[in-house]
């Protein structure tokens, strides 16, 4: 190590940006985070934003509070179905406000579970057990 000399960068220079606005760091773990998303979604979660970043990895998106009672989500996946279980686990009520594509994508997971936890229609028993035909669906 005491025969290298350093080198000092003789090209071009780039010119340096103006920091975004607000939070440098919700800005740098939305890009990083985003960047792997196919599906991303805009989403009001009806609790606070310190409760929901509780349940939110940083890299899963990013949280912004609106009031009090109320939270943005801004967060993404690879597939609609990866998504709509994120937004499941947060444990509060939400409301999915983008993407432009139609809004009802966590309908079908969602009776996908109500199905899964009711008795199959006709069961006397209603000890929860479908049928060979009830579960081929």
């Amino acid at each position: 190590m005491d025969r290298v000399t350093p080198r000092t960068p003789s090209g071009p220079r780039f010119p340096p940006r103006e920091d975004p606005e607000g939070d440098v760091a919700a800005y740098v773990a939305e890009k990083v985070s985003a960047a792997a998303w196919r599906h991303r979604a805009r989403v009001t979660v009806h609790a606070p934003a310190a409760a929901v970043l509780e349940r939110v990895n940083p890299a899963a998106g990013v949280v912004e509070a609106v009031d009090e009672g109320t939270s943005v989500l801004v967060t993404g996946a690879d597939t609609l179905d990866s998504l709509a279980v994120r937004l499941g686990v947060l444990g509060y009520d939400f409301t999915v406000t983008e993407p432009a594509e139609p809004v009802t994508y966590p309908r079908e997971p969602a009776g996908r579970y109500a199905r899964s936890t009711s008795p199959p229609a006709g069961s006397a028993s209603g000890d929860g057990r479908s049928s060979p035909a009830a579960s081929s669906r």
